[in-house]
């Protein structure tokens, strides 16, 4: 059977972007925690591990040098692009508005984010600044991409055995890093990612790949039972197993904790982690199959998703900050005053509804900067 992947978009795929790009708006909110739960925890420990997943499980197979030159339009022209805008908000917003902080302009404002974007780790350096954090997803898939279609060009019979041998060296480097107590890879180390030693860190978001490609090639390894629909569940069956892996996913982030595949942290137990994560990716999945089709607005919301990563900062800072001061509502989004999660919910909607104006504007006018041929806005799928 043809994979129908060949010819159209899946649906419930861009459903799923959709639901999963709102929870990163929501995971990078102040959100109180509620007993021995916290909402933050949950998101985390399947939200970047969701987007590796379907970016898995949307990869074609194509030659190591064609997928060089797709990956460089389609990850690092958006990166660089969505960087420099983003950095010249940085600017003026953060930098030129707090000298006590940015003391030099031209070293702190200019040389240490111009080395962050070409270092390209999710946090800061004494060496670079990361004007963008959230971009590192784009470095992280850059390299995911390019590994996989390089195992996958050198070992043609034996590539899985390859791949998964890849992934348990990938595991064993995790855990051996964190118990080595590297900055880069201890988040409870590190303060508004910023690492201890300039020094101790892999640059090029390169460290992510610990973490991370495991859910990419699991998702390439399971992309063909979804896409010829060789595996048929009921609607009943679904919502059974959707709210199984819901609680096990629940209680999973309640023991492990916060997880950060940027950071390498994969909170108390490294097995415990992974199953976590699967079971999120198929709550997930799940929900998404049985929500779509969605209205056109959200679909679209999750063929931009990138957009959205790139710019809910703003959106969120933005929203906020008219809170803050135009309604005087002064201590939210706070680490002594966080957001309850209906509030949180309710500043991720609005961020969300102010991210579709970028993204409306580069679908429509400029596809080649989100590393897109042709516009798919009025895509019927």
């Amino acid at each position: 059977m043809e994979s129908p992947l060949q010819n159209q978009r899946i649906q419930w795929l861009d459903t799923a972007k959709c639901i999963g790009i709102f929870l990163v708006i929501l995971g990078h909110l102040k959100v109180k925690t509620y007993g021995f739960f916290s909402p933050l925890e949950w998101i985390y420990s399947f939200h970047m591990p969701l987007f590796f997943w379907l970016s898995g499980l949307t990869h074609k197979p194509c030659s190591f040098k064609d997928n060089i030159k797709k990956s460089l339009r389609q990850l690092a022209v958006p990166y660089v692009f969505f960087y420099l805008v983003t950095w010249a908000w940085w600017f003026v917003v953060s930098c030129l508005r707090h000298p006590e902080i940015y003391p030099d302009r031209f070293y702190d404002g200019i040389i240490k984010p111009l080395l962050g974007m070409f270092i390209a780790n999710g946090y800061n350096t004494s060496l670079s600044t990361m004007a963008n954090v959230p971009l590192w997803f784009l470095a992280g898939l850059f390299w995911c991409k390019l590994l996989f279609t390089l195992i996958d060009s050198l070992s043609a019979k034996h590539k899985n055995l390859v791949q998964v041998v890849l992934c348990a060296v990938l595991l064993a480097s995790a855990f051996v890093l964190k118990s080595y107590h590297i900055p880069e890879f201890q988040t409870q180390v590190i303060k508004d990612y910023e690492a201890d030693v300039a020094l101790k860190f892999i640059p090029f978001s390169l460290g992510t790949l610990t973490l991370s490609y495991v859910f990419f090639f699991a998702g390439t390894l399971i992309k063909k039972r979804v896409f010829t629909n060789s595996v048929e569940l009921s609607k009943k069956n679904l919502v059974s197993a959707m709210l199984l892996c819901l609680v096990f996913g629940l209680i999973s982030s309640i023991y492990n904790g916060r997880i950060d595949l940027n950071g390498n942290n994969f909170g108390k137990d490294l097995f415990l982690c992974a199953m976590g994560a699967f079971a999120g990716i198929a709550f997930m999945c799940a929900l998404s199959v049985l929500i779509t089709p969605v209205p056109a607005f959200f679909a679209f919301m999750g063929r931009n998703s990138i957009t959205i990563l790139a710019f809910h900062g703003i959106a969120t800072g933005l929203f906020v900050a008219v809170l803050k001061y135009g309604l005087h509502f002064e201590s939210i989004n706070t680490e002594t005053t966080p957001l309850g999660l209906a509030a949180a919910i309710g500043v991720s909607i609005v961020a969300f509804c102010l991210c579709a104006v970028p993204a409306y504007i580069l679908e429509k006018w400029f596809p080649f900067l989100l590393g897109r041929k042709k516009s798919n806005l009025h895509s019927k799928n």
